[in-house]
């Protein structure tokens, strides 16, 4: 759902900082969480902001409470994510009206938490990263990749949505080669755990190694 941009942060950053992306379904928070669970890497899930930023009593709630129909709120009166999501994919004036309550309080949040990260690196997770131009703010792209047909499989029984759904939101983002080209880490999911942690394992290996070497020479990164 968010597609950001890069205007809260115009220097490079002062940590390696890792973009982390891949079509929906790839696996993007089983990598973060395995990260984060195993290295404590910090990570910053720009979709799980947007989601926090939206709770019911918020101010980004109240907003989209005068812009937006009732129908896109459940019995209680919070958000009923599922309803939005399909208001937004078939409206584009909805969407576009969403992304201007949102975004600037997910930027203003993003620098937040750089601001107070502590971990060897940090990690940004947001699905349209690359469509949203956010490489710049980056040191570093890992891409999650994965098979369409499993990455369907997954968000369907994942969010129990119906098929066509799904491939209007596949639709929105980029093609798998497009996105693998801009790339500098890959990671592939398309078999079990133990094999995705493996990968993940060497690249954590990696990414403090460029850390070590970015300590020595501050413009590495």
């Amino acid at each position: 759902m968010i597609n950001l941009t890069t205007t809260f942060l115009t220097t490079e950053p002062a940590m390696l900082l890792i973009g982390l992306t891949g079509g929906i379904g790839a696996g993007k928070t089983e990598v973060s969480d395995y990260l984060h669970s195993r290295y404590g890497i910090k990570i910053i899930d720009a979709d799980v902001i947007s989601r926090e930023l939206l709770q019911k009593g918020s101010s980004a709630y109240h907003e989209t409470q005068q812009n937006f129909p009732a129908d896109v709120f459940d019995a209680e009166g919070n958000i009923d994510r599922k309803a939005l999501r399909t208001l937004i994919f078939n409206d584009e004036a909805a969407r576009q009206k969403l992304e201007g309550i949102i975004h600037p309080r997910v930027r203003s949040e993003i620098k937040r938490q750089l601001d107070c990260n502590d971990s060897a690196y940090c990690i940004l997770s947001a699905p349209l990263l690359i469509e949203a131009g956010m490489n710049g703010l980056i040191s570093r792209l890992l891409v999650v990749d994965c098979n369409k047909d499993l990455r369907i499989q997954r968000v369907v029984a994942r969010d129990d949505c119906k098929v066509e759904n799904i491939e209007k939101i596949m639709a929105r983002q980029l093609d798998d080669k497009h996105r693998l080209d801009c790339a500098d880490d890959i990671v592939i999911n398309n078999s079990n755990r133990a094999n995705l942690t493996d990968q993940l394992d060497q690249l954590h290996k990696k990414y403090l190694d460029l850390t070590h070497q970015a300590s020595h020479n501050p413009t590495y990164v």
